[in-house]
Formats: C-alpha cells, sequence, structure tokens
C-alpha cells in the first residue's frame, strides 16, 4: 500500500495545480459596461465577442448592439446586413428595449431588411417614445408630420425629443415655429431651437440661424453674426451658406476638393423679392443616429 502521507501530498499537489490553473483561465463574464465602452471606442472586434455570448443568451441590451452593429458594417469580415440587424433589433425590441424599438420602427419605415410598412413603423416608434426614449420621439414626430400630415401631434412629439437634446428634432421644430405650421409664427422660438440645433452642428439650423441675423428676426440684426453662422455651415459644405456668404461679398471657397463638391442643396431658395428665406429641408430621415 502506498504511504497515507505520499499519497496526502500528492492530492495536494493536484489540488494546488488546478486550482492555480482556475486562477490563470478565469472564465470571461459578460460585463456590460465594458462592452458598451468598447464598441463607443471604436473596439468593435471584442465588443462584437461580448455582445454576442449575451445576445445568444437573451439580454435586450446586447441583442440591440448585435443589431446596430450589423446596421452599421461594424462586424468584422461582414458589410451592412440590414436582414441581420432587423432579426436581432426586433428580438431586443420584443423584449422592451426602447432604443431597438426606435431603430425597429425605422426599419420599418425605409424598408431596411424588410418591406415598408409605415403602420408598423409608427407603432414601434410609439412603443420607444412612450417610454421616453428620444429618437422614438423624433421619429414619431415625423411620422405624424410626413405620412399622418397632423402638425399639432408632430409638433408635440418634437419638442418632447428636443427638450433631450435630439438636434433634428430641434431643427424641425424650430422650422415649425419659424412657418407657423401649428400656430401663429414665432420668431423667438423659432430662434431659440435654430441655435440649439445649430450649437450641435446642424448645417440647416446654422444657415437658417444666419438668416434670422440677417433679417434681424426677433434677434437684433448683424451682418457680421450672420456672417459667422454662414461660415460655419459653409465649412460642412452647405451650399446655400456658400452661396450666402459669396452674395455679401466673402471670398469663401469650399474646402471639398474639386469635382468631389455636394450637389446644390435644394434649402437654398431665393424668392422673386430676392430675399433669403429659412427652410425645412426635410432633415428627418438621416442615419446620424447610427454611429
Amino acid at each position: 500500500m502506498r504511504n497515507p502521507k505520499s499519497l496526502m501530498l500528492l492530492l495536494l499537489g493536484v489540488f494546488f495545480a488546478v486550482n492555480l490553473f482556475a486562477a490563470e483561465t478565469p472564465e470571461i463574464k459578460y460585463d456590460e459596461a465594458r462592452a458598451i465602452q468598447l464598441y463607443d471606442n471604436g473596439d468593435c472586434d471584442n465588443a462584437f465577442q461580448l455582445f454576442s455570448k449575451a445576445a445568444a443568451q437573451g439580454d435586450a441590451t446586447a441583442q440591440y448592439y448585435i443589431g446596430r452593429m450589423y446596421f452599421n458594417g461594424e462586424v468584422a469580415g461582414e458589410d451592412v446586413d440590414y436582414a441581420k440587424a432587423f432579426i436581432w433589433f426586433q428580438k431586443a425590441a420584443m423584449q422592451g428595449n426602447a432604443k431597438a424599438q426606435a431603430s425597429f420602427g425605422r426599419m420599418y419605415l425605409l424598408g431596411q431588411g424588410v418591406a415598408q410598412n409605415f403602420d408598423k413603423a409608427m407603432m414601434w416608434y410609439q412603443k420607444a417614445a412612450d417610454q421616453g426614449n428620444a429618437h422614438g420621439q423624433y421619429g414619431l414626430a415625423c411620422m405624424y408630420y410626413r405620412v399622418k400630415n397632423d402638425y399639432p401631434k408632430a409638433m408635440t412629439w418634437y419638442k418632447k425629443a428636443a427638450d433631450q437634446g435630439n438636434p433634428y428634432a430641434q431643427y424641425n421644430l424650430a422650422c415649425m415655429y419659424y412657418y407657423g405650421d401649428v400656430s401663429d409664427k414665432d420668431f423667438q422660438q423659432a430662434a431659440k431651437w435654430f441655435k440649439a440645433a445649430a450649437d450641435q452642428n446642424i448645417a440647416p439650423a446654422q444657415y437658417d440661424l444666419g438668416v434670422m441675423y440677417l433679417k434681424g428676426q426677433s434677434v437684433q440684426q448683424s451682418d457680421g453674426i450672420a456672417k459667422d453662422w454662414f461660415r460655419k455651415a459653409a465649412g460642412q459644405n452647405y451650399k446655400a451658406a456658400i452661396a450666402a456668404l459669396q452674395d455679401m461679398g466673402v471670398d469663401y471657397q469650399s474646402s471639398v476638393p474639386a469635382g468631389n463638391e455636394a450637389s446644390p442643396n435644394s434649402s437654398y431658395q431665393r424668392p422673386a423679392n430676392d430675399e433669403y428665406q429659412p427652410y425645412n429641408t426635410g432633415l428627418w430621415l438621416t442615419n446620424s443616429y447610427y454611429r
């Protein structure tokens, strides 16, 4: 029979070896905050690995991010895949994830990965909006404005999203105030919301705010301030702003290389009396929601 002392030493050796191995190879646990941080920092490969495991186990947040990565073409070795994005957004949306619901609604609205369906788009936008999601509120407002032609409801939802800082809602809300889509024109509110959107680098809002300063509408007339805002918009190659600067005698050249200029913005409208006009460009289906 083997010496009991030797046997004990052998067992202790095995015990320590197993625990040492376990210590060197710990089980990787899902850390949602870390996965999101990796994604936000542009480390999509490692983020995708973390999200994938959790998404397969039914985690709604992870499912949303997997959908978002397929939507943006951020999955290694794969192009943009709306069909896969739709599947993962649906999984998360069905679990009540507001971001996924807003994204799901948008895909129905644009027919991305699924047949276009305005009713379903509105339903999912509504679900997200009811949870206070700004993108859902913005999308719902766009549906009321562009599809239902219900301006009072559109304004209500634009206001909710604008109050949360959504720059596109701020811009469209400003346009509604400027043109009096619901009640009398309110240049003061228009200037307020154009400024909010312009400060977030929305080029049409920068141009429109410049027009208000040029015309002295609810703000003190100032060619200098108007030029400043036109320059900001022109810096984004916004054609209306470039044309306005040139009309004001400013020799402004677009920074875009010759031959690559954007087509002229439809928002640059010069009526018969030769006055500048802010214009609602229909900035409602931007991809800027997705990184």
